[in-house]
């Protein structure tokens, strides 16, 4: 179920709900309802996002089989704990520059 999901995967790299939301760009009243089931799933642009965000396949967030539990690697952990330290407009320019380095792929 999508709701558990979100729930693991922002648990895993240790974010808040107001984190992810802001990160993705949503309120965290609406990211809370996605995890709580009490809302349709989020739109593709925010599907993107999340998936960008928790560095994983689309199948794990959205496909029938049990998502994974993966380990994060040292580096990870740092990236991670960096992106916390931010304030929300460092934030929203470091995810503005990964998607602008996605799309030189």
């Amino acid at each position: 179920m999508l709701s558990n999901r979100l729930i693991y995967y922002r648990t895993l790299l240790g974010l808040s709900q107001s984190e992810v939301a802001n990160a993705v760009g949503i309120e965290r009243t609406t990211y809370n309802r996605y995890e709580r089931n009490n809302i349709n799933s989020p739109n593709l642009k925010v599907i993107e996002k999340l998936v960008a965000l928790f560095n994983i396949d689309y199948n794990a967030l959205l496909g029938d089989e049990q998502y994974r539990k993966t380990e994060l690697t040292q580096n990870e952990k740092r990236c991670v704990d960096y992106f916390k330290a931010m304030n929300e407009q460092q934030q929203a320019d470091f995810l503005s520059q990964l998607k602008i380095k996605n799309e030189e792929k």
